[in-house]
């Protein structure tokens, strides 16, 4: 014990070792607090920073709590049609000619089609949470659909990375288990995005912490070889 506690001193105490820490941490903590809830994409900043209103995600995650099933589908797919169908919630015919205006300097005209009426929909609609909380939801109807195909898109890019029987035992496998997702799986709706948080900061975990280890162990061994050959 007494050894260990000696040799992690001296990887601790060097100057570049503290420095390495302060940066790791700072940039876990901007990943964590800050970056994007897209794991391959961590580095990009959300905004509005640090204005996620967690308190409405947790009350969202209560109103649709329940198993994912057609059942649980029909039921909110229906109040969000409710909300989409009524003529009261959408803009005049003149902000609607507005509202195109202003995303035609953003986006193409297949885009915007593919958005639908939504974009009509009167802003309280939106800000007060009305409308906006069955995004998700839909998104989350279509799990079991979304892990099938992207079994089937892995297995075949196994397949062809990989020619011969071990693309094909890796392919299978993949099947395998996102077929088990996709049709035996029991999908739940509630509040993540605390688990999405940290999941985006564990995608770079293993890299930080590796980068640490090299840079507290480089002057170790350094050291140890300076006493043993001085001068060489």
């Amino acid at each position: 014990m007494n050894l260990t506690k000696y040799e992690l001193k001296k990887m601790l105490k060097t100057p570049v070792t503290a420095i390495a820490i302060v940066v790791i941490l700072l940039l876990n903590l901007y990943i964590l607090l800050l970056g994007s809830q897209n794991p391959g994409d961590c580095y990009k900043a959300q905004l509005p920073p640090l204005q996620t209103n967690i308190k409405q995600l947790q009350q969202n995650g209560a109103y649709f709590a329940g198993e994912i099933n057609d059942a649980w589908y029909a039921k909110y797919f229906a109040e969000a049609e409710a909300v989409r169908n009524d003529p009261a919630n959408f803009v005049s015919e003149a902000e609607k000619e507005l509202v195109l205006q202003e995303l035609r300097l953003r986006l193409n005209e297949e885009a915007i089609a593919e958005m639908g009426d939504v974009i009509y929909l009167k802003e309280e609609l939106l800000t007060l949470n009305e409308y906006n909380k069955y995004e998700d939801m839909e998104f989350s109807a279509k799990y079991y659909e979304r892990a099938n195909r992207l079994g089937l898109f892995l297995a075949e890019d196994y397949r062809e990375r990989f020619p011969g029987k071990k693309g094909e035992t890796l392919a299978a496998k993949t099947e395998a288990m996102y077929g088990y997702l996709a049709e035996d799986y029991t999908a739940h709706y509630n509040y993540d995005w605390g688990y999405h948080k940290l999941r985006n900061m564990h995608a770079t975990y293993p890299y930080t912490i590796g980068l640490l280890t090299l840079i507290a162990l480089a002057p170790l061994f350094a050291a140890e070889y300076g006493a043993i050959y001085p001068g060489g």
